[in-house]
């Protein structure tokens, strides 16, 4: 009786729970998408009332060569950046359990995706430059120059880069998908006479198969809102460039969006834009994962017989595909030559930092010979990377808490409770994991025009909290999902309240994973550009990323001055290398939780 009386106390708590993050998540998130899917079937010219056109504008962009080939470029980004990502994953995860020190290739090659693309596209440019470090190198060795980065191997290098950043990300959810399969798989196949290809084909996959998938659809996500590298790559001189003047025709646009629609007269009415400036549609790309499968099935899938006669038994590792092969020792080079690639790259970065300009032109292969500290001065003062560290530790520090504030009543009810209704509304939180920030950003650019958020910090919170929601949500379901049931039921039996219970019980035993969420938050905000970049127009409210990057472009055209360049960089990786050398495995785990959840 207590435990049904219990169980409707814990229904009433369905709306209150949920409706903030709902509401705050509809509002400024699914709204915005929608009412840009409608605007990219009308035609406005920015003073009269939009008129509907259907797909008119689609058919215009399906003619726009320009188009056309960023659909081919975004096609081999995820395609073909994606394929071997995969391909590379799987193969450094076969020879992983074998390296020694496997802990610390694990964490150098996911250091990359915890540091700004900013700071590591400045890296791939300084390296690729014809007077980059390449080209210092090849001279030593008394080579001439090469032009790396022409015309028609630029974008190569960038397809490159992505590899090199989301590598170590992809081989962590993965290696943990594999490393939840039990032993006696392996051992089984073993003596059934399996080789390591057989292994890996037949038990390997089919049980990470699910893992593969969730990983696949990461990916697809976030390769289409790639923008920060290849805008920083190219030196800030892409379509949007990070000035204020770069997001002056959004704003524009937006502010035309933002004031109510009048009607001139035919006498005062000025002339329709071209087709090029009329509205054009926005791309969206969503989905909604859930990944549980049985494994039953996943056990029939992995049963096999095989001709050969069964050896002796042995201990099978999970990982241990190649057994030691002329292949595993050529992949274990590779792996360890790209370990030590992102270690250096790091190192590079901040031991620059200490050096002068002229040293660095000079020499950039050598150590410091000094600490040079008017570098950092430099990058702080004139760099404005004073305002910029400022503003994105106190957005980080404030969204990261409001963030999880607001996700973790929703989420302890979604994972309580069960029906359509519930798993309908986690997949509603799910789908703005595969909504790109461009689809929304000119209605809410509108929005935050309106009600005076532009340029500010506040606004900048708000919309950092909104976009974060999604994840946190989908997160923290998984941890609480986690937590016996029987605590619940100890604590009606005491007479506690489920209100009582979720913040006297439940809440304290999350702990772990809301400081995981919090953590992950914080790392998105801190090395968040686009949004910033859209929304942030004045100096003083520049976020780190954004000085960094208008730092950069500054350069580009007054001289480089390196030495304050890398220490503006230093100055953004360092927290983060401390931050992973603090709680490295508490990050991993909550990036691999959602996948394997």
């Amino acid at each position: 009786m207590a435990g049904s009386a219990f169980a409707r106390k814990q229904r009433q708590l369905t709306i209150p729970f949920v409706v903030g993050a709902l509401a705050l998540y509809t509002a400024l998130f699914i709204l915005p998408s929608a009412y840009s899917v409608y605007a990219s079937l009308t035609d406005w010219n920015g003073i009269d009332p939009p008129r509907w056109v259907g797909l008119r504008n689609y058919a215009m962009l399906a003619e726009d060569p320009v188009f056309r080939q960023a659909v081919v470029n975004t096609a081999w980004i995820t395609l073909g950046v994606g394929s071997v990502l995969f391909v590379l994953s799987f193969v450094v995860i076969l020879v992983m359990r074998e390296l020694r020190f496997v802990r610390f290739v694990r964490g150098a090659l996911f250091l990359p995706h915890l540091v700004s693309t900013i700071v590591l596209a400045i890296f791939w440019a300084a390296l690729f430059r014809y007077d980059g470090l390449l080209n210092s190198l090849l001279g030593a060795l008394h080579v001439g120059p090469v032009t790396w980065m022409g015309p028609d191997s630029a974008f190569w290098l960038v397809l490159l880069g992505l590899v090199w950043i989301h590598l170590g990300y992809y081989v962590t959810i993965l290696m943990a998908g594999v490393d939840a399969i039990p032993r006696h798989f392996y051992e089984a196949a073993f003596l059934d006479g399996a080789g390591p290809w057989q292994r890996f084909r037949h038990v390997t996959l089919p049980l990470a198969w699910d893992v593969v998938g969730v990983a696949a659809i990461l990916w697809t996500i976030s390769s289409v809102k790639i923008f920060e590298f290849i805008l920083a790559f190219s030196g800030g001189r892409a379509p949007c460039p990070p000035s204020p003047s770069g997001t002056r025709p959004c704003s524009s646009t937006a502010r035309r969006w933002a004031a109510p629609p009048r009607r001139s007269s035919s006498a005062t009415r000025p002339q329709a834009p071209s087709s090029r400036s009329r509205s054009s549609p926005s791309s969206s790309s969503c989905c909604a994962v859930r990944c549980g499968a049985s494994p039953s099935s996943s056990e029939q899938g992995a049963s096999m017989r095989f001709a050969r006669p069964a050896p002796r038994a042995r201990r099978v590792s999970p990982t241990a595909q190649l057994d030691g092969g002329p292949l595993h020792g050529v992949v274990a080079v590779l792996v360890w030559l790209t370990v030590l690639f992102s270690v250096g790259a790091l190192a590079f970065v901040v031991l620059s930092a200490f050096k002068s300009s002229a040293a660095i032109v000079a020499n950039p292969w050598s150590l410091p010979d000094g600490l040079h500290l008017e570098n950092w001065r430099t990058a702080w003062v004139d760099g404005n990377l004073g305002h910029g560290f400022r503003n994105s530790a106190l957005l980080v520090a404030t969204v990261a808490v409001a963030t999880v504030v607001v996700a973790a009543p929703a989420a302890y009810v979604l994972s309580r409770r069960s029906g359509w209704a519930i798993n309908a509304t986690v997949v509603y939180f799910v789908l703005g994991l595969g909504i790109p920030m461009q689809v929304i950003v000119l209605p809410l650019y509108a929005l935050m025009l309106r009600l005076g958020l532009i340029s500010s910090l506040s606004g900048l919170f708000v919309m950092y909290v909104v976009v974060n929601l999604p994840f946190t949500v989908f997160l923290l379901t998984g941890f609480f999902g986690s937590l016996p049931s029987e605590l619940e039921d100890a604590a009606a039996l005491d007479g506690l309240s489920p209100n009582r219970t979720f913040w006297s019980i439940m809440l304290p035993l999350a702990r772990g994973g809301l400081t995981t969420a919090m953590l992950l938050t914080g790392i998105n905000v801190w090395n968040e550009t686009f949004l910033a970049l859209m929304f942030i127009q004045t100096n003083d409210k520049y976020t780190l990323p954004l000085s960094i990057l208008n730092y950069y472009q500054q350069q580009q055209y007054s001289g480089s001055d390196y030495g304050a360049l890398f220490a503006a960089a230093s100055i953004s990786i360092l927290p983060m290398i401390v931050l992973y050398a603090w709680c490295g495995r508490r990050l991993t785990i909550g990036i691999t939780s959602g996948a394997l959840k």
